[in-house]
């Protein structure tokens, strides 16, 4: 399947253009990349884009520069040069250039519309009203619908959401029909209308020492904030009815459950002697479920994550949320931007579940479970600096739900070149991604197992797995993708059922530290992630491509910190 060079290379830097694993630009320069035409927006949608950006860029005085050599991802790289100009005319004038052809070309709007929340992240929300106004002056809403759902999806927080989807404008985009902006039209009004009535807060450490010192104060208090909570929750509930237009939006359903949750688990709590005597809460543990429901609610309404236990058979084994895992779970929510978990309309639920074969998993539905024995696992934290295992795990399955997207794990691959295609929420550009390890596909169906599962049989010749070879004078190396499950047990070794494709990854792309990320494509991405957000100085030093890739989508860090001029400097 794969196309066969003269020689092994003898360093990334020999392979021309789009062979090297890398893609990086030989010399850096925007100007010195060889890329497809630029003339036909129909046919080459990112070439004629990144002409646009960079020909109204150097019009206006700016120069470019720019690292990878895909179109896609240089675009991303000269986003912040909008930002630098000093007038608001010139940056919607060159928004309004690229967006010219959005009416008359499929292919080219799709394009465009994946880029959009990029680019817009350096502009001004002011700017981003006047495109938005733009996009719905289109008259079929095949095109202002998804134009639209880009503008909003930029937001980089609820607040700029709010901004940009008001009152008034949520009944016009939701009339759009459009599913996943009416997502965000339901989590931009929830969030305004729940803005005026917050939730109340917990009773804070000093509750315990309340108890002892005043048993009887401690238990009226405790009552009085019960009843607070139980208010609080009925005006929320109200509000949810309040908008029958949402009722059908995942968001809405989401908040439902987690206010419907909490209030059924206060309701048998809030009168004293409701219960009979070996049921009722002591003043103390009273004192703890106000601050268990009052950290949990607030998270939950913050981000429109619902936190629950896995439904099925493992649900009665799991543990529920306790206030340290919800710390971690928001100190691991702080490090990722707001705007890619908010803007995700997929992503809706944490789940906990008790299982031995796996750490976490990210579900079709756009869930992700964490397994309870992430609490107390060390191997993780290790391997991340000493940060909670919960908290690395759940950054790599948000990994996978922002870069999977509404797509099933399924590898889509041409039988000809082994090119894999883009299975994956096209915001991110896995296509790109996997060309910066030259990720194919080279056999199905693999004929025979060797060594004990080491190595592996591929017509009448032998290959080792995970290690460098040559494969049809290609230096790669050799891995399995299970298309179903990989089972993990205790005191066993993996092993993979169903496994369907060998696969194959430059020998010489860069990878982080662990090397889960070298199964496979996905869990290359989701290692990367996790990486870029918790390792930054130690991923940008083992794999600055695929660092560079990551920040260009996500831009944790800003352009002046030391990471990332000294990732520039290693590109040069």
């Amino acid at each position: 399947m794969f196309d066969p060079i003269p020689e092994k290379p003898k360093s990334v830097s020999d392979l021309p253009g789009e062979m090297r694993p890398s893609g990086v630009a030989q010399n850096g320069e925007l100007s010195g990349l060889s890329l497809p035409s630029r003339k036909n927006h129909s046919v080459d949608p990112a070439g004629y884009a990144l002409e646009t950006l960079e020909s109204s860029l150097r019009s206006r005085g700016v120069q470019t520069r720019a690292f990878l050599a895909a179109p896609e991802l240089a675009l991303l790289e000269l986003a912040p040069a909008l930002g630098g100009l000093p007038k608001q005319g010139d940056r919607l004038a060159i928004l309004r250039e690229l967006l010219e052809h959005v009416d008359t070309s499929d292919s080219y709007r799709s394009y465009l519309c994946t880029k959009l929340p990029h680019l817009l992240t350096f502009v001004s929300t002011k700017e981003r009203l006047a495109l938005l106004r733009y996009a719905l002056s289109f008259s079929e809403r095949r095109v202002k619908a998804p134009l639209a759902f880009a503008i909003a999806r930029s937001a980089r927080t609820s607040g700029e959401l709010k901004s940009l989807i008001s009152e008034r404008r949520a009944v016009e985009l939701a009339r759009l029909k459009h599913v996943e902006l009416r997502e965000l039209v339901a989590k931009a009004v929830f969030s305004r209308q729940f803005g005026k009535q917050a939730f109340p807060r917990g009773l804070g450490r000093s509750a315990t020492a309340r108890v002892v010192q005043d048993p009887k104060g401690s238990a009226t208090r405790v009552r009085e904030r019960l009843r607070e909570m139980q208010s609080s929750l009925k005006d929320h509930l109200a509000v949810l009815e309040a908008y029958p237009e949402l009722a059908k939006c995942r968001t809405t359903r989401e908040f439902k459950r987690s206010l419907t949750e909490a209030l059924d688990t206060l309701s048998l709590h809030v009168q004293r002697g409701e219960l009979p005597p070996r049921h009722r809460l002591s003043r103390f543990q009273g004192g703890q479920l106000v601050n268990l429901l009052a950290k949990k609610v607030r998270l939950e309404l913050e981000y429109g994550i619902h936190l629950t236990r896995a439904s099925g058979a493992a649900s009665s084994e799991a543990r529920s949320w306790s206030l340290s895992d919800m710390r971690s779970v928001r100190a691991g929510l702080s490090l990722i931007p707001a705007g890619h978990l908010i803007m995700t309309p997929l992503l809706h639920r944490f789940e906990r579940f008790s299982s031995k074969d796996s750490f976490g998993t990210r579900r079709d539905s756009g869930a992700i479970a964490i397994a309870d024995d992430m609490r107390s696992d060390r191997s993780y934290s290790r391997e991340f600096g000493g940060v909670q295992g919960l908290v690395v795990t759940l950054v790599h399955e948000i990994g996978h739900a922002l870069q999977v997207g509404k797509s099933h794990r399924d590898i889509k691959f041409s039988r000809e070149t082994g090119r894999i295609f883009n299975p994956a929420d096209p915001l991110f550009d896995f296509g790109a991604f996997l060309s910066l390890s030259d990720w194919r596909v080279v056999t199905e169906q693999p004929q025979q197992w060797i060594y004990n599962g080491e190595a592996i049989r591929i017509g009448a010749n032998e290959y080792p797995l995970n290690h460098p070879t040559t494969y049809r004078d290609r230096y790669v190396v050799l891995t399995t993708y299970d298309d179903t499950v990989t089972v993990r047990r205790v005191g066993e070794q993996k092993k993979e059922k169903n496994i369907k494709l060998v696969l194959a990854h430059s020998a010489g792309a860069g990878f982080g530290i662990r090397t889960y990320g070298r199964e496979d494509p996905f869990e290359d991405w989701a290692e990367g992630f996790s990486e870029y957000i918790l390792t930054p100085e130690r991923f940008s030093r083992l794999a600055p491509e695929k660092f560079l890739y990551y920040h260009v989508h996500f831009r944790c860090y800003e352009e002046s910190s030391n990471v990332i001029q000294d990732l520039y400097r290693r590109l040069s």
